[in-house]
Order: structure tokens, then C-alpha cells, then sequence
């Protein structure tokens, strides 16, 4: 299991995606460590946080979180080791 920094992109006036989610993370077998949601000007927000989850199913992670309604779009990188160290 390794640390990754997954973002969605939300378009604006959703809340209940966020819930959405947190279901989706947790059903894939995420565990989350932090939890970010922010607005931008335009209106969007983005939703990010820091899960632990297996590299060979991040992809299905990502695409299960395309997957939701509301999202426009969704990255995952590596956290850099900085964040690890406890």
C-alpha cells in the first residue's frame, strides 16, 4: 500500500457529491488520511485528500471516481516522502 494524492474536479453547486465520494474511496479499499475541499473563483471546487491504497488498483480508484456525476475530473500522484514521515 502506498500514499497518493487523489483530486476531483467538482462542478459548482453539488455538495452531495462529496459524500459520494467518500463512499467511493472507502469501497475501494482507500484509506483516508486527509480530507481537502476547496472553492475556486469560477465557481468549481476541488475536492483532494491523502489515501493509502494499492498501486495496481489506483487506476480503478480513478475510474470509479470519473465515474461519478458530478466530477469533471480526477488525478492521483504520489505523495512526496516529506508527507509519509509520520
Amino acid at each position: 500500500m502506498d500514499h497518493f494524492i487523489v483530486s476531483a474536479d467538482l462542478v459548482p453547486g453539488n455538495r452531495s457529491t462529496l459524500l459520494r465520494i467518500m463512499a467511493t474511496l472507502h469501497s475501494c479499499n482507500a484509506d483516508i488520511h486527509e480530507v481537502s475541499f476547496r472553492r475556486r473563483p469560477a465557481g468549481t471546487s476541488v475536492f483532494s485528500a491523502v489515501v493509502c491504497a494499492d498501486p495496481e488498483r489506483l487506476d480503478h480508484l480513478v475510474a470509479a471516481l470519473g465515474r461519478l456525476v458530478h466530477v469533471t475530473g480526477v488525478t492521483a500522484r504520489r505523495t512526496p516522502q516529506v508527507l509519509r514521515q509520520p
